[in-house]
């Protein structure tokens, strides 16, 4: 089995991509699926999936926040955190850190 991960920059507290983030992405999903369009499609589609589950406080165990698409049986999965500090419920940090293609 083949595997491909690309760590984001943990230093951002946010849940978006940046374009230069995207840029570093787009041809390690190319690389697997040959074809650009469909590479920025899959990538849009985990980023909308990860937004959604995030504002619906979707999450997994240790507040895991997981978005996933499958294409041409390969996995596609875009994983991140969401922590609230139970002291001060309005501070919450959260961010995108791994992207995964198995």
């Amino acid at each position: 089995m083949e595997f491909i991960a690309y760590n984001f920059d943990l230093i951002k507290s946010n849940h978006t991509i940046t374009s230069q983030e995207r840029q570093e992405i787009l041809p390690l999903i190319n690389v697997v699926v040959d074809n650009p369009q469909k590479s920025a499609q899959i990538l849009s589609k985990l980023e909308i999936i990860y937004q959604d589950k995030l504002a619906r406080k979707e999450l997994l165990t240790s507040g895991i926040i997981v978005a996933n698409v499958e294409y041409q049986g390969r996995l596609f999965e875009l994983k991140g955190a969401y922590h609230v500090d139970r002291e001060n419920l309005q501070c919450s940090v959260d961010g995108v850190e791994v992207l995964s293609i198995t």
